[in-house]
């Protein structure tokens, strides 16, 4: 590359290229430019995740939920998800987040460093108000409910949607607000759950005491029972 411009240099190397063999060239590009293409195709890649992680920050979350020691098909996800988020009118401006199960063993037996972690995530999830529902087994339930980290259902849902599921409520007693309250709803038998099913039983729905977008919750919660 002596006294070439470096425009002039992948010239030459062009002209080089054409007048070989296929095979040749293949080799001889495979052999100089390997490495710097590799590196390129990272870079792209790496810059395309950034832009769409970028983006995807930017727009209005409609609802966002966790799966907690219970799961569901590869198609009730996507319907909890993707199809909510057409169902709403799948504008390219919001997203709906979901997490796919996180397992916690509350165990008495098996408390341990693993499952503080567990507990600390969700509890960094709620604090960061990144969650507005939450799908649990009863284990959690129990250990949410007491602390008051579960919304009384009474506050979010309409006086229509409390009276057709109050067969389904469960009630807790909370720590903080000094009394019994509606904690959450058995979705164990929902049509949600006869279609798609779930992993563990009993599934409860619960409300996240101070998630951002709580108007949702009585549009979406009708969404999940009447799959």
């Amino acid at each position: 590359m002596i006294n070439q411009t470096l425009p002039q240099y992948f010239r030459a190397e062009w002209e080089k290229m054409r007048a070989m063999p296929p095979k040749k060239r293949w080799e001889h590009f495979w052999t100089y430019y390997k490495i710097p293409t590799l590196l390129l195709a990272l870079g792209i890649a790496l810059l395309g995740s950034m832009i769409s992680a970028g983006i995807e920050s930017n727009k209005e979350v409609l609802i966002s939920g966790v799966f907690i020691n219970t799961d569901t098909s590869e198609e009730g996800y996507a319907y909890l998800s993707d199809g909510y988020w057409q169902y709403c009118g799948g504008e390219k401006k919001e997203r709906v987040d979901l997490i796919q199960t996180i397992l916690i063993n509350l165990s008495k037996d098996e408390l341990n460093m693993e499952t503080a972690d567990r507990v600390m995530q969700v509890d960094a999830l709620i604090a960061a108000q990144q969650l507005d529902y939450m799908i649990l087994d009863k284990s959690v339930l129990d250990f949410y409910a007491p602390q008051g980290l579960c919304l009384d259902l009474a506050q979010v849902l309409t006086a229509e949607q409390l009276e057709r599921l109050k067969d389904k409520f469960v009630t807790a007693y909370g720590q903080e607000q000094q009394m019994e309250y509606c904690a959450a709803i058995d979705i164990t038998d929902s049509a949600f759950a006869q279609k798609y099913g779930f992993i563990k039983k009993p599934v409860y729905f619960v409300v996240v005491c101070n998630g951002q977008n709580l108007e949702n919750i009585p549009e979406f919660l009708d969404y999940l029972l009447s799959a």
